[in-house]
């Protein structure tokens, strides 16, 4: 990987340095930052996938969530489950609060919104899950 920064163009070490300090910004916001086009920006980050780079986010075990109901899924933000009535159920972490709400806030068919605060512990017994909640001290 050493030598991948070597293969970097300007525009895309920008775009990683935007990405670093920001992992959810988005495309438009990015090509404003920068001064370029959308497209010039897509391109981007299509050759640095194509390079390798893999895009993650660490977000602490004891992050909050967001679990919401929709009518459509949102794969791109976190866990997506279909359920049995034919609505969606996401399950968004953020890094904090502001984050999550920010996130929560760009969901336009949200039908049902909950945020968890506390931390969830599970352990798994011969018999089934566990889970006990532990509350922020």
């Amino acid at each position: 990987m050493e030598n991948l920064s070597l293969n970097l163009t300007d525009i895309e070490r920008k775009v990683l340095n935007i990405l670093r300090e920001n992992a959810r910004a988005s495309v438009s916001e990015i090509a404003e930052e920068l001064g370029v086009s959308r497209a010039t920006v897509s391109r981007a980050i299509r050759s640095l996938v194509n390079k390798g780079v893999r895009f993650t986010v660490d977000i602490p075990d004891n992050s909050p969530r967001a679990f919401i109901i929709t009518r459509r899924p949102y794969e791109r933000l976190g866990e997506c489950y279909k359920l049995i009535d034919g609505r969606y159920l996401i399950i968004i972490k953020a890094r904090d609060y502001n984050e999550l709400v920010r996130v929560v806030e760009g969901i336009d068919d949200k039908m049902e919104v909950f945020i968890a605060i506390g931390v969830l512990v599970e352990m798994l017994y011969p018999w089934g899950w566990f889970a006990i909640t532990v509350e922020d001290q």
